[in-house]
């Protein structure tokens, strides 16, 4: 399961019940890879608050929730902190791959997770990655960032208000979950998971919302703006003060086919590339 574990449990426990009696184990992808790797079932701490499962100040899965949904803690792997090593690889797998049978696994960190403590959003009340880095740099912040982030972020708007802080949001805006439009739902027939009838409503998540007014209530300045005119855009806000945000409007479709175009062209001369480095000199 690939995040927000517990709902996706429920929903199998009532949907799919001769699925549901068969599990014995229920892993994050990247728990998976590993499991496959070493033979060892582990999970670490960041993914883990994303089951929903997870007690994160005890850093333990939290019985109260389980016991609450009825789901069988066995079913969950140990929890590791995620710089600490959890296992070692297979000694099948490590000859095939060419590594050391001692070489040591690392479950990492989520990406959410790992760029906040990157960019430095450890103390309380940094909600805003731009936001945060703006309150402690010397120079200009531009941030890009998609209309469902911004949405969520944006109580920080009121904090650079009050803080008197200045930044550039460059918001493109998807009108939703512009990413799943690349997943094999977006074209799926499955009448019995409700798509395509549902997917706008499942997957495509549209806000139906302005962001303008919202913006402009909070204490910014917005603006919608062309692809062509972006760059000059930005840095003519380099010396303004306050939060300026600029609004680059995407068609979802057209933002797809593009992406696969570009991904054709990449593979193709990656092709060529191969050949003429295993071909004949």
């Amino acid at each position: 399961l690939t995040g927000f574990s517990a709902p996706k449990i429920i929903w199998l426990r009532e949907h799919e019940p001769d699925v549901y009696e068969k599990v014995e184990k229920v892993l994050l992808p990247k728990d998976y890879i590993r499991f496959m790797l070493s033979g060892e079932f582990a999970a670490e701490v960041s993914d883990a608050s994303g089951t929903l499962l997870f007690d994160v100040i005890n850093r333990r899965w939290s019985s109260d929730v389980l016991d609450m949904l009825d789901i069988p803690e066995k079913w969950l792997p140990p929890v590791y902190e995620s710089h600490e090593p959890s296992t070692k690889l297979r000694a099948d797998v490590a000859a095939e791959l060419g590594l050391a049978a001692s070489t040591p696994i690392v479950g990492g960190g989520g990406d959410q997770a790992a760029g906040g403590i990157g960019n430095g959003i450890v103390p309380e009340g940094l909600v805003s990655t731009a936001l945060g880095m703006a309150a402690v740099a010397a120079g200009p912040v531009v941030a890009v960032v998609g209309d469902i982030s911004f949405l969520h972020d944006l109580n920080a708007l009121v904090s650079a208000t009050r803080l008197g802080l200045s930044a550039t949001i460059v918001l493109v805006n998807n009108d939703g979950g512009g990413i799943f439009s690349f997943l094999p739902q977006a074209s799926a027939a499955r009448d019995e998971l409700g798509l395509p009838a549902h997917y706008e409503e499942l997957f495509g998540t549209s806000p139906g919302l302005e962001p303008g007014p919202l913006v402009t209530a909070l204490g910014g300045e917005h603006r919608i703006v062309a692809i062509a005119e972006l760059v000059s855009a930005v840095e003519a806000s380099m010396a303004q003060v306050g939060v300026q945000v600029f609004e680059v409007r995407t068609e979802r479709t057209r933002n797809v086919e593009l992406h696969r175009e570009a991904a054709a062209i990449a593979a193709d001369a990656l092709a060529t590339l191969l050949e003429r480095s295993t071909g004949p000199p």
